[in-house]
């Protein structure tokens, strides 16, 4: 974890005191949280340009798990745009959706975990994998 945007990134990571993961945790982390776009309902997403809290980069993280998995009838930008109206006459809050908004990589926003250089960080094969094992993930 590197710490950004401070007036002394430099001193403020210098600072910070570090831990080694271990490395069961730091899996089971990884299987019971990573996205592998194994989804089994329909999923609609938006986030709003420049929303401090969920940045919309990660729109990238999640679309790049989808990535080759097989997914059922989506919407295109250009329906959900077409929608807005209805949605506005009922709920009159207007809509401000920008069909043609394409967000950065989530690299961009969030560096990618010790070993991960891409995202998806976990696969679906391996996700199959560890759910083979059995021992792996956190207990409820």
């Amino acid at each position: 974890m590197r710490y950004t945007g401070s007036h002394d990134d430099k001193a403020l990571n210098a600072g910070v005191e570090r831990f080694s993961a271990d490395q069961s945790a730091f899996r089971d982390l990884s299987f019971d949280s990573d996205l592998t776009g194994a989804i089994s309902i329909p999923v609609l997403t938006l986030h709003a340009i420049d929303d401090p809290t969920v940045f919309i980069e990660h729109e990238s993280a999640y679309h790049a798990s989808l990535e080759g998995a097989k997914t059922g009838q989506k919407p295109t930008p250009e329906s959900v745009a077409a929608s807005c109206p209805a949605f506005d006459a009922t709920y009159g809050t207007g809509c401000f959706y920008d069909p043609d908004y394409v967000p950065a990589d989530y690299a961009s926003k969030v560096y990618p975990r010790k070993g991960a250089r891409h995202w998806p960080a976990l696969t679906a094969a391996q996700a199959e994998e560890w759910e083979r094992r059995g021992d792996v993930g956190i207990e409820p």
